[in-house]
């Protein structure tokens, strides 16, 4: 995994709240801003009720874009992903958990396409 540097000069100068959500190794962890931990609980709860009532469509290979936002159910809840790897042969995709920095495979049957919202966006930074 390919983790990009912050550029520290949009950062505030000011303490941020922060809150860890994995660590990889001391120099290597995941947070996120308290200030938008309300806006991804937010999310994470519309997201739930709208898949609850299965209203997004299933996935269809011939549908499946790279880095394209789907929901995929993960220990019981619906997250957010986006599609980082596709294996057309064996009909599973690859997909990223950008909020603690690892990927998991799954079939294509199991995902679901979502609306494309530009604020709908990981709410969480890699820190190097």
């Amino acid at each position: 995994m390919e983790i990009k540097a912050i550029d520290t000069r949009l950062l505030p100068h000011k303490r941020l709240p922060v809150k860890i959500t994995h660590v990889e190794s001391p120099l290597l962890f995941w947070v996120q801003l308290q200030h938008n931990e309300n806006n991804l609980t937010n999310l994470e709860k519309e997201l739930n009720l709208r898949m609850a009532g299965r209203v997004a469509s299933h996935y269809e290979q011939r549908e499946t874009k790279w880095r394209e936002a789907i929901a995929v159910k993960e220990e019981g809840y619906w997250r957010r992903r986006l599609i980082t790897k596709i294996n057309r042969t064996r009909d599973m995709v690859q997909i990223s958990l950008s909020d603690i920095g690892q990927r998991i495979c799954r079939p294509a049957h199991e995902i679901y396409k979502l609306k494309d919202k530009k604020n709908c966006r990981s709410k969480q930074l890699p820190v190097a």
